[in-house]
């Protein structure tokens, strides 16, 4: 007797190639790791990983695609197999006596007796439970190429916002969204409410798409995730490089809050690239119809906004006016950041001299037990934190300071669409370093 398979199975090449996608990811994000940590990566750097990962990742889309009507026509083909092998389980177990009945059930068992030797076992001859067809390799398979696609969107997201950030380095000219700190609010803000529309998007289709409807409308999502990033990195790098040079005057306190919802939508749009590259791959396989189904189950019992904790919004000069322990939300930029014993070696925590504004009050931020240097935090960053305050620190400003807060990313996913996304999608594109409930930018 033939035992039935699965498509995947019937298919080695698919298996192999989705080895080899997730192999060229590997790959790729390494290459990453290794020009982020070089002192003055170039953007043409960026620009050349950018576009090595953006063609395997269309490539791979390219091939997904072929696959999954390949792998229709040959469930079809299954389908028809299994209806047939029914068949022939009815006709062997019935116990109607009608002579034509009886006479097709004798020429089936000799069939199936000739075809084992004379070794048929009618007891074995059973039907196949839908899911013993779902072979561990057809798995595994379909788990590669949703891997490898996140994996591949991440490394596309990161390059094009390196390279396009790094761009106009040696701006001389104000353009329209960055002559005024006004003007640089507002194409902030658009750029922040966009992205949310985005994902708010892919959350309703969750709930109201069906399977072939949900596909492209995920594919337009990571092209529009990718056109958001392009267009608007660039006009961000722009800015970054004329406040460097001095180049325009500003209203530094609206340009601190304006440069952190700018980098607050970058993370999202690479979340929401990965997501919905991956879901490409779960809309267009044959074996995570179950994850796909956790996808649509966390939209229907979540609601979409985060849960972040966000604590009480105060000025640097009013956290000594709080209580022990009080959870409080201030941004500044950083002015000095000291790695040292805490409260003695091999202990060490980061301190943040942390200023609101210009001439600002300053306000000292401890990250017990962290090196926020190699998260990329910086000495001209500005930064948005969230922060219990301590009035008898001995490390603090005259006693007093703020323990950065670290989110409970698991706790979160359960209250939120949003940050069950996030928290989902951490393997591939990370948004809260080490957990910190805070956001900073490059320098400014």
């Amino acid at each position: 007797m033939t035992t039935q398979v699965h498509p995947l199975e019937l298919n080695p090449p698919q298996g192999e190639r989705a080895a080899t996608w997730l192999t060229q990811a590997l790959e790729l994000k390494t290459r990453l790791m290794d020009l982020t940590d070089q002192t003055s990566p170039s953007p043409q750097d960026y620009e050349q990983l950018w576009s090595d990962a953006r063609g395997h990742l269309s490539t791979a889309m390219s091939a997904l695609d072929v696959m999954h009507h390949h792998m229709q026509a040959m469930q079809s083909a299954l389908d028809h197999q299994d209806l047939l092998h029914h068949m022939q389980v009815d006709l062997l177990t019935s116990t109607d006596t009608d002579t034509d009945v009886l006479a097709a059930k004798q020429r089936l068992e000799q069939t199936l007796d000739d075809a084992f030797d004379g070794d048929f076992d009618l007891n074995a001859f059973k039907v196949a439970i839908p899911s013993d067809m779902m072979s561990n390799r057809a798995q595994r398979v379909a788990n590669l190429w949703v891997q490898g696609l996140g994996m591949l969107a991440t490394v596309t997201h990161e390059t094009l916002y390196m390279s396009r950030l790094g761009q106009p380095q040696i701006a001389t000219g104000l353009t329209a969204d960055t002559s005024t700190s006004l003007a640089f609010e507002r194409w902030a803000t658009t750029l922040h409410t966009t992205t949310y529309q985005k994902v708010r998007e892919l959350y309703a289709a969750l709930l109201h798409e069906s399977t072939e409807t949900l596909a492209s409308t995920v594919s337009s999502l990571y092209l529009n995730s990718q056109t958001l990033v392009d267009i608007h990195a660039q006009t961000f790098g722009r800015y970054l490089a004329l406040e460097r040079q001095g180049l325009r005057e500003a209203d530094y306190e609206r340009d601190i809050s304006s440069s952190i919802r700018a980098v607050e939508a970058f993370e999202l749009l690479g979340v929401l690239g990965c997501a919905s590259a991956r879901l490409v791959g779960l809309t267009r396989g044959v074996e995570v119809q179950e994850e796909l189904n956790t996808w649509r189950d966390k939209a229907q019992n979540l609601p979409f906004v985060s849960a972040r904790p966000m604590g009480r919004r105060v000025g640097a000069a009013q956290v000594d006016d709080q209580q022990e322990d009080d959870l409080v939300h201030l941004e500044g930029v950083i002015r000095a950041i000291d790695f040292r014993p805490d409260p003695a070696a091999p202990k060490m925590s980061t301190f943040l001299t942390l200023r609101e504004g210009t001439r600002g009050t300053d306000v000292i931020v401890r990250a017990h037990m962290f090196d926020l240097r190699s998260s990329q935090v910086q000495v001209g960053s500005a930064m948005e934190l969230v922060g219990h305050v301590k009035l008898n620190a001995s490390w603090g400003n005259q006693g007093v300071g703020l323990e950065l807060d670290r989110l409970s990313l698991t706790e979160m996913a359960t209250q939120s669409w949003l940050d069950w996304m996030i928290q989902s999608h951490k393997s591939w594109y990370v948004v809260w370093a080490d957990n910190f409930n805070a956001i900073w930018t490059p320098p400014l």
